[in-house]
């Protein structure tokens, strides 16, 4: 993020930055897991990792980091889609699991 002319961030930069940052302080779970890809660069080749150990752990961080960033969406935008829902239609009954009546008494055999 320098330019490469003063080796200073400008100011769009600075800004992008404090954005990405604001923006992994409010999801946790995607923050450690940049985190732990960033560190991959920084620690672990420094400690002898070969390049296809760092691949493997990049690939699997990478999955968790999209898995975890999809699940996310999917639960925002069901509890958005939800609430527009039951404004719209005040009477709405919202879907919720169905509660067992127990386990059915086995009848003995004659």
């Amino acid at each position: 993020m320098n330019s490469p002319s003063t080796g200073a961030a400008s100011v769009g930069e600075q800004a992008a930055a404090l954005r990405l940052a604001q923006q992994l302080l409010a999801r946790p779970g995607l923050c450690q897991r940049v985190q732990q890809i960033l560190d991959i660069t920084d620690r672990d080749i420094e400690n002898g990792y070969t390049a296809d150990q760092a691949e493997a752990r990049v690939r699997d961080l990478t999955r968790a980091l999209a898995q975890e960033t999809l699940q996310g969406w999917a639960e925002a935008t069901a509890t958005r889609v939800t609430d527009q829902s039951v404004a719209q239609q005040p009477n709405l009954v919202r879907h919720s699991k169905k509660k067992s009546a127990g386990t059915r008494r086995s009848v003995p055999s004659p």
